[in-house]
Order: structure tokens, then C-alpha cells, then sequence
């Protein structure tokens, strides 16, 4: 009696830890896709997992709810990531929908992985430089300034920055260097501000391309462009006016010229209008802009890692010099 009890009151510990961690969509349609390759049955495979989303999911479909319908139910699934199962479940192809969204998925987190590298190495090397120089000014700063002024070789900056040590005391500092350290943090994790400081005036021609990749994917799937933008415009992606344009009967690369879109995009769209596959193109622009990024990331990397060092570098010499100098002309004064 007493073991059923625990067991109850572990899973249902286990339950409310696993709600409280964030879904991983990218996670899900890897696992769940593998599962489906392989011959397991959906149920099946949710069956496997403990993760509550998990178990959700399969009592939503085993109380007869479609797939589709169930993922929408609990919210933590984009309308795109929906609107591809319904149209799987549809054609059957469930396993092929899981796949291609994960490699859209994965790919989005790399890409986005790599704008955030672009600024990790750096900002850790301007922190420890930030910490060195806290040091100096409390803890090298004082001592070696009350010493010279014994020996009568005072130096006026050592005497302002032990000036300066003595009014701030180095508890606020840290409070502040605290408080600045979790800002920083909550800019790495805001994905919109990171790309905007590392991206500058190639962030919108990013968005494009992200908007471009959803429209390639939900066109793959099987909706034409009309649904896949209604889909987006339900997603937030703020292009109103490009469905507008459309849906009157303006040309493809026209409306988005119009709607200000690229040029190189609608040069793509014009080869798209002879051929008549603009899914197709949409696929080709965004492949090419990925390895516009990925070079592009490439030389940020390779530009930001020696500015920070001499940024470091700089700081280590003022630091010497501030310290050396008082020292030489006391040695000479003796």
C-alpha cells in the first residue's frame, strides 16, 4: 500500500517537472519522426516518452481527436508546424512531415546558434578584462598609492583612482556588475535584440529569408501560396499587404516587389513566373541566403575575436603602465 502511494506521488513529482520544462519542437519531430520511419505507430511512440506534452498528446488522440487537432489544442505548436500534419494526415506521408520539419527546425537553431556565438567569445573576454581592471583599482590600487605617498613619489592618478576606490565601495560594483551580467544574459536570450546587434542592417534581409523558408516548407507540403500566407499572417509575420496584392490577381514577382521585398528575390520569382515552380525558387533563394549568412557569420567571427583581444590588450597595458610608472619615478626619486 504504502509503495503504490510512493509511486503515485513520484510520477506525479515527475509530471509537474516535466510540464514545467520548456517543449522542444525540434526534439519532438526528431524523436516522433525516427519512430514513424521505423514502423512504430504515433501512439506507440508517445507511449515511450514520459515527457508530459507527450502523454498529453496521446490522450487527446486516444479520446479520438486527429492528430492536427490535438496538437493545436495544447498550444505549444506553431500554426505551420499544424497546418503540415493535417495536410500529412491527408496524404498519409505523416513520417515525411515530421522529417521535414525537423531539418527545418534544426536548421533554423544552427543558423541561430551561430549568430550567438558571434558575440559569446568576445563578451567573455571584455567580462574577465572588466574583472581584472575591478581588481586593480580595489586591491593593487590603494596599497601601492599609501606607499608611494610614504616614500613622497605620490602619483596624481594612482591618488584619484584610490580616491575614487575609497567613495564607491566595491559591494555596488558588484551589485552593479550583477545586474549588468543578467542583462547581458537576457539580451543572449532574446533572440531579436542578439540579431540585431550582430546582423545591424542585414536583419531584415534575414527576416526575409526566414519568411521565405516558411512559405518554401508550408508550399512543399502541399498548400498553395494563397493558405500558406494566411498561415503566416496567423504566425504574426506582419505581410498583409502581400496577400492583399495577391489575392487581387497581381503578378508573383510583382506583388512582392510592391510588397518591398529584395530584388534579388524577385528576380527569382520572375524565372519562378516563366517556369511556373515557384516553390522551387523559394527553395533556391533561401539555400542561397544561407550561405550568404554562414559566410557572412564566418568573417563577423573572424573580425570581432581580434577586436576583443585588443580591447583586452589595451586594458592589460593601462593597467602595467598605471602601476610601473608610479614605481619607476619612485625608484628614481630615491
Amino acid at each position: 500500500m504504502r509503495h503504490s502511494i510512493f509511486l503515485k506521488i513520484s510520477d506525479r513529482v515527475r509530471s509537474i517537472l516535466s510540464r514545467r520544462r520548456e517543449f522542444d519542437s525540434e526534439h519532438f519531430f526528431q524523436e516522433k519522426g525516427s519512430y514513424l520511419v521505423n514502423g512504430i505507430g504515433l501512439s506507440e511512440a508517445l507511449l515511450l516518452s514520459e515527457h508530459y506534452w507527450d502523454m498529453k498528446l496521446r490522450e487527446l488522440i486516444l479520446s479520438g481527436m486527429r492528430l492536427s487537432e490535438a496538437m493545436k489544442s495544447l498550444n505549444v505548436f506553431s500554426g505551420r508546424e499544424i497546418s503540415l500534419i493535417r495536410l500529412a494526415e491527408e496524404t498519409g506521408n505523416l513520417a515525411g512531415a515530421f522529417e521535414s520539419i525537423h531539418v527545418s527546425l534544426r536548421e533554423q537553431r544552427e543558423l541561430s546558434s551561430r549568430i550567438r556565438t558571434v558575440m559569446i567569445y568576445p563578451m567573455m573576454l571584455l567580462g574577465t578584462a572588466y574583472l581584472f581592471l575591478v581588481c586593480t583599482i580595489y586591491f593593487i590600487v590603494p596599497p601601492l598609492s599609501e606607499m608611494l605617498q610614504e616614500l613622497g613619489a605620490e602619483n596624481d592618478l594612482l591618488r584619484m583612482i584610490h580616491s575614487l576606490s575609497a567613495y564607491v565601495p566595491i559591494q555596488g560594483v558588484l551589485l552593479s556588475s550583477v545586474l549588468l551580467g543578467f542583462y547581458l544574459i537576457r539580451i543572449l536570450k532574446h533572440r531579436d535584440k542578439i540579431f540585431q546587434l550582430v546582423l545591424g542592417t542585414r536583419t531584415a534581409r534575414y527576416k526575409e529569408m526566414m519568411f521565405i523558408e516558411e512559405l518554401s516548407l508550408l508550399s512543399k507540403g502541399g498548400l498553395d501560396l494563397v493558405e500558406s500566407l494566411q498561415v503566416l499572417l496567423e504566425e504574426g509575420y506582419p505581410y498583409e499587404e502581400l496577400l492583399k496584392e495577391i489575392q487581387s490577381g497581381t503578378g508573383l514577382a510583382e506583388s512582392f516587389r510592391k510588397s518591398r521585398f529584395s530584388p534579388g528575390l524577385v528576380r527569382y520569382l520572375i524565372m519562378a513566373e516563366e517556369t511556373g515552380n515557384y516553390t522551387e525558387a523559394f527553395a533556391s533563394f533561401v539555400s542561397l541566403q544561407k550561405l550568404y549568412f554562414r559566410d557572412y557569420l564566418k568573417r563577423k567571427t573572424a573580425l570581432m575575436e581580434p577586436l576583443a583581444i585588443a580591447a583586452m590588450g589595451m586594458l592589460v597595458f593601462f593597467v602595467a603602465y598605471l602601476v610601473m610608472i608610479p614605481m619607476l619615478d619612485a625608484y628614481e626619486g630615491l
